[in-house]
């Protein structure tokens, strides 16, 4: 007689899989038919015995995967029937995709409800930064078209006092039936029939659920990203997820001065020597493309597929070295290294940093294709695109197009009869600018301009504190200003108090108070929805998308796009040039991402240089989506100044637009002049 599903499971193993927080967990008994969060206090030992209790169907058994430094060990997909979508269908798809990539050992649950509800679960070797677990799964949805999934953990950082969301282990021994908060019946079925437990491809239970579990490491995690979000190549191999093309090999054909030699050399002499095989068949065997080699090999005199398999095989085991291998045959007059391992060039999350501190001994194991893959983009891209071609747009047809178009189309009206707003997109909270300009729309690059000390930070950082008051994520990036700057004019403008007494500490003890008072309620209304970046000759755009990346960045604002950085092989000193490239990223970067992008821009009087000042308005009129210009009027009275906010270019309506705006500059804040 067969053994029933899940009975092979020890409470020891399975807990090893799904340990979360150990100072809480939440647990339904069937028999008060109650959910409850309890404190533990007696670890894991408390917590094993809830285990055992939920194996054994006596009362089902809750974790929480997100741990108190923002890491987890297992995370959670949820497919469920409340979202209208063939939850089977997603789901196995998820699973299999994941496997396309690597990221072998994703398991798939049936779950406990009844119906078409389906989970995904990831295990972990170590705890792995929630940030990036949200990341990669964001990046497989939006790779399927999945936008009706949960997923724990929900958050990337904890909030204080918070311990996340909970989540009903599998395998659950009983089965029950009960009455949720609004008096419906709910029936969570386990183990005993067909529910929670772990199923194959086909649909049916796994026998022995965990024998084969594979933990992924975070080096599948960052291969994975980088796949996904660096290169996407045709055919994907799970030994591989980074593969090398046909144009890519091409590329180092005419590059690399060794192997263009070697190439030469086949194509004077059509023989093909054991040298040969022995310098470029390791090369082509760790980008996987040994039929490449063949191929190119095979006009040869004498050419034996047989032969040359069977020496390949006999090469020893190394390291992979091919440029050391050019140098000792005398083929790399250069003498660089193309395709040697270095620190990995995966800058996300900090951990690039990390790598280069370490010896080499220490660094991160990726396989021998993404070694490859970084000498392509680092040694062999053309100095002009080195930075240029940070992301790729793929073209579509107009059908698919009108179907883009017309969802956005319903999506922007059922927005705007929801909010009973006139404009769609992010308020900039000047309401003459929302309805000139339609908000700050995704895909475009606005800019605000203005001579020196017209009050341009001031205003982008009003703008971009409206939006995170919307609980909006938003980036405020600063050049012209320090951080600390920033921050002292959002903390006058939320308390009332001069902003040079803040920024020079010259407070009060009833003004420090109100100071912390105004700390207080940032942190509880939109503090954790706005990011500051100082930045520095090394941010360029690439870390900006990097920011980007790692958050969920609804708007993001640069302050002063004069200091920002044109990285590339050779530098570009150019001031107008270096501004034409940037502005370039920053618009593909807005396009691809679908977010507003917001700049300020200092442009020279009109009276002090009119050359300068007529070149540098060309520039930006063609550069951007919209522009506002920041010019200083006459007030009524000397107590007071008056600005006028020019919108010179607006791809959402009327130009040559001219509102009045009040400065008020001791709680360095614009406010509109009706």
């Amino acid at each position: 007689m067969e053994a029933p599903i899940g009975t092979d499971i020890t409470p020891k193993n399975f807990y090893t899989y799904f340990k979360g927080r150990t100072d809480r967990v939440a647990v339904y008994n069937p028999a008060t038919t109650k959910v409850v969060s309890l404190e533990i206090k007696k670890g894991d030992w408390e917590i094993m015995e809830r285990v055992k209790a939920h194996l054994a169907g006596q009362s089902r058994l809750a974790i929480y995967n997100h741990l108190s430094d923002n890491t987890c060990t297992w995370a959670k997909v949820s497919f469920e029937e409340a979202t209208k979508v063939p939850t089977a269908k997603h789901s196995l798809a998820f699973v299999k995709d994941c496997h396309t990539i690597g990221l072998t050992g994703v398991k798939r649950e049936k779950m406990k409800e009844k119906g078409e509800n389906y989970a995904c679960w990831f295990f972990f070797e170590k705890p792995v930064s929630a940030k990036k677990i949200k990341h990669l799964i964001g990046l497989l949805f939006k790779r399927l078209d999945i936008t009706k999934a949960d997923v724990l953990p929900t958050e990337d950082m904890l909030t204080a006092g918070s311990f996340g969301i909970y989540s009903w282990l599998p395998y659950f021994g009983g089965s029950d039936k009960w009455l949720d908060q609004s008096g419906n019946v709910r029936m969570d079925l386990g183990v005993k029939m067909g529910h929670t437990v772990f199923l194959d491809e086909n649909g049916e239970a796994e026998k022995a659920p965990f024998a084969k579990i594979r933990r992924l490491s975070e080096e599948d995690i960052d291969n994975a990203i980088l796949y996904l979000t660096e290169y996407i190549p045709q055919d994907p191999t799970p030994a591989s997820p980074v593969k090398i093309l046909d144009v890519h090999i091409k590329k180092i054909m005419e590059k690399c001065e060794a192997m263009k030699n070697i190439a030469s050399e086949l194509k004077e002499k059509q023989i093909l020597t054991d040298s040969i095989i022995g310098l470029l068949a390791p090369i082509f065997s760790a980008w996987g493309r040994l039929d490449y080699f063949h191929e190119m090999v095979s006009k040869t005199k004498g050419y034996d597929k047989a032969y040359v398999d069977k020496k390949i095989a006999s090469l020893p085991a190394s390291s992979f070295s091919p440029c050391a291998a050019f140098r000792e045959a005398g083929l790399c007059p250069e003498g660089k290294e193309c395709f040697q391992p270095k620190p990995p060039i995966i800058e996300r999350y900090g951990r690039l940093e990390d790598d280069m501190k370490a010896p080499k001994d220490k660094w991160r194991r990726f396989s021998p294709a993404v070694w490859a893959f970084q000498g392509i983009r680092e040694r062999l891209e053309d100095e002009a695109s080195a930075e240029t071609a940070i992301i790729d747009i793929d073209a579509s047809d107009l059908s698919d197009s009108l179907k883009a178009f017309g969802a956005d189309l319903l999506s922007k009206r059922e927005f705007l009869m929801k909010t009973r707003r006139s404009y769609s997109g992010i308020s900039t909270g000047f309401q003459c600018l929302n309805q000139s300009i339609d908000g700050l729309r995704p895909d475009t690059v606005t800019i605000v301009s203005g001579i020196h000390g017209i009050g341009k930070g001031t205003f982008c950082s009003q703008i971009a504190e409206t939006c995170a008051s919307e609980k909006l994520d938003c980036a405020f990036v600063t050049f012209g200003e320090t951080k600390n700057d920033a921050i002292a004019r959002l903390i006058s403008r939320n308390s009332g108090i001069d902003y040079r007494r803040i920024l020079r500490g010259m407070l009060s003890d009833q003004e420090m108070a109100k100071v912390q008072e105004t700390y207080a309620r940032i942190e509880q209304t939109f503090g954790p929805y706005l990011y500051f970046m100082e930045g520095n000759d090394a941010t360029g755009i690439r870390k900006m998308k990097t920011l980007i990346d790692a958050l969920p960045i609804k708007l993001l604002v640069i302050n002063s796009l004069n200091f920002v950085p044109f990285i590339s092989r050779q530098q570009i000193t150019d001031i107008p040039a270096r501004f034409d490239q940037n502005m370039r990223q920053l618009k593909t970067l807005a396009r691809y991402k679908q977010i507003p992008i917001l700049v300020s821009y200092t442009t020279r009087d009109k009276d002090s240089n009119v050359s300068d000042f007529v070149y540098s308005e060309t520039l930006v009129m063609q550069a951007c989506d919209n522009w506002i210009h920041l010019e200083e009027g006459k007030a009524a009275d000397a107590q007071s100044k008056e600005y006028h906010m020019l919108i010179r270019k607006n791809r959402s309506g009327d130009k040559n637009v001219v509102y009045k705006l009040a400065y008020q500059a001791g709680v360095q804040r614009f406010v509109e002049v009706k």
